[in-house]
């Protein structure tokens, strides 16, 4: 009982104007950002090369308080069907809800009658008692969304100094004109690293920002794709509404919604993606190889397909299964 009212006189450290700015932030260039492209028209890429090539992130430091690169699509950016009024009132909640879920935590590690071990006499250990709670909020967490318009999120990947430039690059020109651009179930409309300078035991993070995060259709087909296309993995996807709200976590595995609804096991086909043993440095050299990728696969299937071999029918016996048997009936003779 101490615990619940100790919890309930927690009070939001911000605002909703913040939490809401804080939101918008996480997918959208500052105004005044000095390192943010976008296309004139769409599918019009004139530019992005000397842009790209301009702003390296493994060199290119931050400036005006901006640390990270942009290569952004405004007009595929859905706008939120939502009033600010209702994405304040959500964010607000939720913030409410994991001050609350933080000094609940909190009051259960300090209480030494909670065993740190489950037992008959004192019940639920620490742990279990904090999974109720976290899952209970979990589960509450898509609803504040989808009442506030709150569905943007990204997928993350890491790269350090050698493959950065190439996986910022290759994403970059797919959200314009490649792959990520024909996406049938997915929108995605933003691509962020960080600088230089923001760099983190050697890497560096790449952000996709995409519509719906919440969609495990979206999230996959932009996995696969990712996989397929450019030989880039990634284990870890974040909403939005993770970031405004201060929740430091990256989901793996990947349930990425309360409800524990989890992607599409991608590790058969991560086995089968090889990608290049050192990143192409132009752009020129990173649109050959994904040519020679596509027909090297293309030359593997059709070989297998001109292969000689025939298809044993159902209770044939092979050559060479055959043959023994004759011996073996020729010895016991």
């Amino acid at each position: 009982m101490a615990s619940g009212s100790a919890s309930t006189a927690v009070a939001p450290a911000k605002s909703a104007d913040d939490l809401l700015a804080q939101y918008r932030a996480e997918s959208t260039p500052a105004p005044n950002a000095p390192f943010v492209w976008k296309p004139s028209s769409p599918g019009n890429a004139d530019g992005l090369s000397d842009f790209l090539e301009a702003h390296l992130p493994s060199t290119t430091t931050s400036r005006g308080g901006s640390r990270h690169i942009w290569v952004t699509i405004p007009y595929k950016r859905q706008s939120s069907s939502r009033s600010d009024n209702d994405m304040k009132f959500a964010l607000a909640q939720a913030h409410h809800a994991f001050a609350e879920l933080s000094t609940s935590c909190q009051a259960i590690e300090d209480n030494d009658k909670i065993p740190q071990r489950q037992n008959r006499k004192q019940g639920m250990s620490k742990g279990q008692r904090k999974k109720v709670l976290i899952d209970d909020f979990g589960a509450s967490l898509p609803r504040w969304a989808d009442e506030g318009g709150l569905l943007t999120g990204k997928w993350l990947m890491f790269k350090d100094d050698k493959w950065v430039d190439y996986g910022f690059r290759t994403l970059a020109y797919s959200i314009i004109d490649g792959p990520l651009s024909q996406c049938k179930s997915a929108n995605v409309h933003t691509v962020k690293v960080d600088c230089a300078d923001h760099r983190k035991n050697g890497e560096q993070l790449i952000s996709l920002f995409y519509e719906d995060v919440w969609d495990e259709a979206a999230s996959t087909e932009i996995a696969r794709i990712m996989l397929r296309h450019h030989c880039q993995y990634s284990r870890a996807a974040k909403t939005d509404l993770h970031s405004a709200l201060g929740i430091n976590s990256k989901v793996k595995g990947v349930a990425i919604s309360g409800d524990s609804t989890r992607l599409a096991d991608l590790s058969p086909l991560c086995a089968h993606s090889t990608g290049p043993t050192s990143p192409p440095r132009s752009i020129a050299s990173t649109r050959s190889f994904l040519a020679k990728r596509r027909k090297s696969s293309r030359s593997s299937t059709a070989s297998k397909r001109r292969s000689g071999t025939r298809r044993r029918r159902k209770g044939e016996r092979s050559p060479v299964t055959a043959r023994k048997r004759v011996d073996r009936q020729v010895e016991r003779r």
